[in-house]
């Protein structure tokens, strides 16, 4: 038997057992590094044996410690350099892989948050290298495969069937739903072949899991809308999380019929740890996007169920981290910040959603709370204090938007966005900012060109200054090939709207 096929045998009847290692999972969602770095230490303060490595991990566990990455990479770093061999298996590590992206470059919202990302990826690739950390890619990305080339790691999941057909063109993850579809019909393996032709990774994934979705019945669609909203790996025993399983439908619960139907049709796993189930992170996307579409506010009350549910039983860290999780999501302001234990950077999240149901004073005291109480070097948050204001009252609050701006910019200097979203202020107050504008286009490549100018020329518009904005175009005729440019000096352009 070739080697390859023997270790393959051996990996997958030593997962069949039961693998002693602790097992974390990626779930794509922004607070991955920030999570899985606090549930790495915590982790390795109970398996590992040696002292200063466990001193080490419990600054990063300690509620008291600091709470944005910048201040915690440093300990993470001394906790992975240390960890001995087989310690870790981290599922889904392809949940990162977006963090890795080109074109996420010209993301200039999310410019931290993604380095960060990728900054938590790249401290784990040494210890991937030497065995400390296992990986169990059950959703298989070609980007993440690339960054994983000289760490030797294997792009096979350990429960890959080796009979299976189409083991190296689907993931894992989703062959559940693949072999659901060609069961019922739903889909021919012509049909099958036709779409691998066209490219294999998360894209075809997500169409299979798409296509399942809408052959699933309603009833097995809302009980799936309301399983998505937990993470990781549940118990199924009666309940399913927090979820009673009843054999009728009652208030949040879901029947067994329903759980049956999921698990059939593979948007429910059954995971090697006994009585244990778990939603992929393909069909989860899938899932919440079509609930939140649907029925946002269902899918917070929801999130504000379940943190009732586990408020009073977060006695782990890992309980107190999804408790947390759940307030944020669930729009619980007051509670959310309460559980930032371990970091803050999630409170993001919670201000991004305010802000996204028109409640931008909340937003704005969210992120004035984070750089207040939390991490005042957190340019993002700065940013978007002075966003949520402007989009609140402008007038009321000039001097706090201009400061909240001014410490943005100060913070993260080679940010456009940031430079002209401050600049644009000062224009719409009536300050001739002509001087620093024409000065400043050397500092940036093309994309950043078109968002720091775009940002600048919105100001001009909306502080009635149209005159002065069309000069600059008019000394600068080049601006016009940068497409958001272009948009913003077109005629209908609404500028004295908020957006």
């Amino acid at each position: 038997m070739p080697r390859k096929l023997k270790k393959l045998k051996k990996t997958a009847r030593r997962v069949e057992r039961g693998d002693p290692r602790v097992v974390l999972e990626a779930f794509g969602e922004p607070d991955d590094h920030l999570r899985l770095s606090t549930l790495i230490a915590d982790a390795v303060t109970k398996v590992v044996d040696s002292a200063e490595l466990r001193g080490v991990a419990r600054r990063l566990t300690d509620e008291r410690g600091p709470r944005s990455w910048r201040d915690r990479r440093a300990d993470f770093q001394g906790v992975v350099s240390l960890m001995p061999s087989d310690t870790i298996v981290l599922r889904d590590p392809d949940a990162f892989a977006e963090a890795y992206v080109s074109d996420r470059v010209w993301d200039w919202d999310d410019a931290m948050l993604w380095r960060e990302r990728s900054e938590f990826f790249d401290d784990l690739l040494g210890p991937i290298a030497r065995g400390a950390i296992g990986l169990e890619r059950t959703a298989p990305d070609p980007h993440l495969s690339k960054r994983l080339a000289s760490a030797r790691v294997s792009e096979k999941s350990p429960r890959v069937d080796l009979q299976d057909p189409y083991a190296s063109s689907v993931g894992p993850d989703a062959r559940g739903a693949l072999g659901w579809l060609l069961d019922r019909g739903y889909l021919s393996e012509p049909a099958i072949d036709e779409l691998i032709d066209e490219g294999v990774g998360p894209v075809l994934d997500r169409h299979f899991i798409l296509v399942a979705y809408d052959h699933l019945s309603p009833v097995a669609r809302a009980a799936v809308y309301r399983i998505a909203v937990l993470r990781g790996e549940q118990v199924l025993n009666g309940t399913i999380g927090p979820f009673p399983v009843r054999s009728k439908s009652a208030a949040h619960a879901v029947t067994s019929a329903q759980v049956e139907e999921l698990l059939s049709c593979g948007f429910l796993q059954r995971m090697p740890a006994e009585g244990s189930v778990r939603i992929p992170r393909v069909v989860r996307d899938v899932v919440l996007a079509r609930a939140e579409a649907e029925d946002p506010d269902a899918v917070e009350k929801d999130h504000q169920w379940v943190f009732k549910q586990l408020q009073d039983q977060a006695a782990q860290v890992r309980q107190m981290i999804e408790c947390h999780h759940h307030a944020v999501h669930g729009l619980l302001i007051d509670e959310a910040v309460d559980t930032a234990r371990f970091y803050a950077t999630d409170l993001r999240e919670l201000a991004i959603r305010l802000s996204r149901k028109n409640r931008w004073r909340e937003a704005a005291s969210v992120y004035r709370k984070i750089v207040e109480d939390f991490d005042p070097e957190d340019a993002y948050a700065w940013e978007y204090r002075g966003y949520n204001l402007v989009r609140d009252n402008p007038g009321k609050h000039s001097d706090e938007i201009l400061n909240a701006y001014k410490r943005a910019f100060e913070i993260d200097s080679t940010n456009p966005l940031y430079h002209g979203r401050l600049l644009g202020f000062r224009a719409r107050g009536g300050e001739n900012i002509r001087a620093e504008f024409e000065s400043s286009f050397g500092r940036y490549a093309w994309w950043g060109v078109d968002r720091f100018a775009s940002e600048v020329l919105k100001g001009l518009k909306r502080g009635g200054r149209d005159h002065m904005a069309k000069q600059l175009i008019h000394a600068h005729p080049s601006l016009l090939k940068h497409p958001e440019v272009r948009h913003i000096m077109e005629d209908g352009w609404a500028h004295r709207s908020r957006d």
